[in-house]
């Protein structure tokens, strides 16, 4: 079992490195719980998940609508609420090639 992540970033790097350092810090970190949850609890095909370093804030936030098992949404909600994206997708479409890190 895999899991693949594909990764946006909204907007530009950010200019005070102690803020980059912190994004870079929890996207790994929402990163590998995921990974971690996945490989542990839902053994099945490979999954991918779109990940998005927004703008503002620092929490790196995950899209849900891609996933087909109703469990793993379900669980993937509950444990990381804060971490889900409610942003328009226009701005995802904009963002496609800006540079991670």
């Amino acid at each position: 079992m895999g899991v693949k992540f594909n990764t946006v970033r909204i907007g530009n790097k950010r200019k005070n490195p102690n803020a980059e350092i912190l994004v870079r810090q929890n996207y790994d970190e929402l990163k590998s719980s995921i990974k971690h949850l996945i490989e542990t609890e839902f053994n099945e095909e490979p999954i991918e998940i779109a990940l998005v370093i927004p703008e503002k804030g620092f929490d790196t936030k995950m899209i849900l609508e891609n996933i087909k098992n109703g469990t793993l949404i379900k669980t993937l909600k509950k444990r990381f609420p804060n971490n889900q994206y409610k942003g328009a997708y226009c701005n995802i479409e904009r963002n496609l090639f800006n540079k991670l890190f």
